[in-house]
């Protein structure tokens, strides 16, 4: 079975709890990505599966408005690369957290990833879950 769903908007990634005297606390940007990956996941019809699964994930980013029209352009089409922050392994923990429950029972399920940052005009963070069929 695989899974496909996107959540519109920059993609957000993960960020460590921080904290405030004792307490500790989520970024509530971070948190509102987290539920919205939820809610999208589960409008696409996740489940919280107990099979091995792959997740993919596109992280679409936003081309940064001070670019001239020539070098948007080559980021549109590939030839400049997203090499600066946020870092593939953050856009990719936050997306496996926010699943947790929803399209698995724990992200430990997923035994292969793919996380790839690309620029586009409209910033977007696309997956793709396969469930193994066991």
């Amino acid at each position: 079975m695989i899974l496909r769903f996107t959540v519109p908007g920059a993609p957000v990634p993960w960020q460590r709890a921080r904290q405030n005297g004792k307490r500790f606390f989520t970024d509530p940007k971070v948190q509102a990505y987290k539920d919205e990956v939820a809610i999208r996941a589960k409008a696409a019809g996740a489940k919280p599966f107990e099979s091995p699964c792959t997740l993919v994930i596109t992280a679409v980013m936003p081309i940064p408005t001070s670019w001239s029209a020539r070098r948007r352009q080559e980021a549109l089409e590939g030839q400049i690369k997203h090499t600066v922050k946020p870092d593939w392994d953050n856009l990719g923990k936050g997306i496996s957290d926010a699943l947790n429950g929803v399209a698995w029972k724990d992200d430990s399920q997923v035994y292969w990833s793919n996380v790839r940052k690309t620029y586009g005009e409209n910033p977007r963070t696309e997956v793709t879950i396969s469930y193994d069929q066991s």
